[in-house]
């Protein structure tokens, strides 16, 4: 492993619940959370604004090892794109981000993690805008056993596991019959509160992009109350450093973020 291995998150259009708490200045923010996940195995967190230009993205992509796309609450329609109400800025930047990934990738190994709203919109992207979230999901925080089908390289180091509740926060679901035809291997199913199935875990057969539906990095201590035990908690710390094991192959070519940006960045706990 490198040295220092700069892990860029992208911001997320803030909510209008979060607006309501915080204050209208906010347009975007990244929950603490998450730098957390990446902190846990020594990586370092870089933010990435939304709403800038294709030279924006490529140079800060340049300067870091790999992206993590966090969850939050946003539409994927293009009509959201300039809605004060609904923002969805950050749909149309990582639209921006994932081609350029493809291209890294051609000579490199450029990973993207994507976790809830990020998994879905790293298959959304994959798919050219074809792929559907069906929004009848009763999975809001709750937490549900993992059930690895394959282990593929995102598993393929972890311990045998017994099925450990991990964590999710999701209205909306994806299929497998969704992703069939794609250039994604399924890892892990679930099922919400009323049976609905779903995809919990992916990666793609050839790119080094993994999504998780669920929320590893809200399930790294344990919580009694969810279920969260010791398997969950290591499951979770797990996939944290696969991602910076994996971020860590790559080399970049000069300096990421300034601290000006990092300024800039509305963070919450």
């Amino acid at each position: 492993m490198t040295s220092e291995v700069r892990i860029g998150i992208l911001c997320i259009d803030i909510s209008t619940k979060l607006r309501e708490q915080y204050g209208a200045q906010y347009k975007s923010y990244i929950k603490k959370s998450y730098v957390d996940f990446v902190e846990a195995s020594k990586g370092t967190f870089v933010p990435i604004l939304i709403g800038k230009d294709e030279d924006y993205y490529r140079k800060i992509m340049l300067g870091i090892h790999g992206i993590l796309i966090p969850g939050g609450r946003v539409f994927f329609e293009d009509k959201y794109n300039n809605d004060e109400t609904f923002p969805n800025k950050c749909v149309p930047s990582f639209e921006i981000i994932y081609k350029i990934a493809e291209e890294l990738n051609q000579n490199g190994n450029f990973p993207i993690l994507g976790i809830c709203l990020g998994f879905q919109l790293l298959l959304y992207m994959s798919s050219q805008k074809n792929i559907d979230r069906i929004h009848d999901c009763d999975n809001e925080e709750n937490s549900v056993p993992l059930e690895i089908l394959k282990k593929g390289r995102l598993f393929k180091t972890c311990s045998e596991v017994f099925q450990p509740p991990l964590r999710y926060n999701q209205q909306y679901r994806i299929t497998e019959d969704s992703l069939r035809g794609l250039d994604w291997t399924i890892l892990s199913t679930a099922k919400d509160r009323n049976g609905k199935p779903f995809v919990a875990a992916v990666e793609h057969k050839t790119l080094p992009f993994y999504g998780v539906q669920f929320h590893p990095e809200k399930s790294m201590t344990l919580q009694e109350d969810l279920g969260i035990n010791e398997t969950s908690v290591e499951v979770s710390n797990h996939i944290s450093r696969f991602f910076i094991d994996e971020c860590s192959k790559y080399s970049t070519f000069h300096s990421a973020a300034t601290v000006k940006e990092c300024e800039e960045v509305f963070l919450f706990e």
